[in-house]
């Protein structure tokens, strides 16, 4: 009786560290996207290797337009008409898109990407059309 005993302390003394260090293994494995600074954290990683390829894509998030301002937060900083995005500048917002010039070219960030918006006509239809 006391050996099983033994051999039961010794077994939950290895698994309750094993069982502690759960939620670490999870969160090293899982990070949090809603977290903020995700964008940020790669174009800092980026800019200490130097490489291009680690560079986060802009991303448009919201566009706030009214009387007195016109801003668009892209990759979670906010900016105004006219500001300069990284080597670009903003000349243009939109309620759904904002257009950056870098060097003579023009690049379009897109609410939501890959969305178009299509206009549709319906025509009223005579008495006779519908017999």
């Amino acid at each position: 009786m006391v050996g099983f005993m033994m051999r039961t302390m010794i077994l939950l003394a290895m698994l309750v560290p094993a069982w502690q260090a759960l939620p670490a293994l999870a969160q090293e494995s899982l990070p949090d996207p809603t977290r903020p600074g995700i964008a940020e954290k790669g174009l800092a990683n980026a800019a200490k290797t130097g490489t291009e390829e680690e560079v986060a894509p802009l991303r448009l998030e919201s566009v706030l337009l009214g009387k007195q301002r016109q801003q668009a937060i892209i990759s979670g900083k906010i900016y105004q008409l006219g500001q300069t995005v990284g080597d670009a500048k903003l000349v243009k917002i939109n309620p759904q898109e904002v257009h950056l010039l870098q060097n003579g070219k023009t690049q379009k960030l897109a609410l939501f990407p890959g969305v178009e918006k299509k206009l549709t006509v319906e025509t009223k239809k005579t008495k006779r059309e519908k017999q």
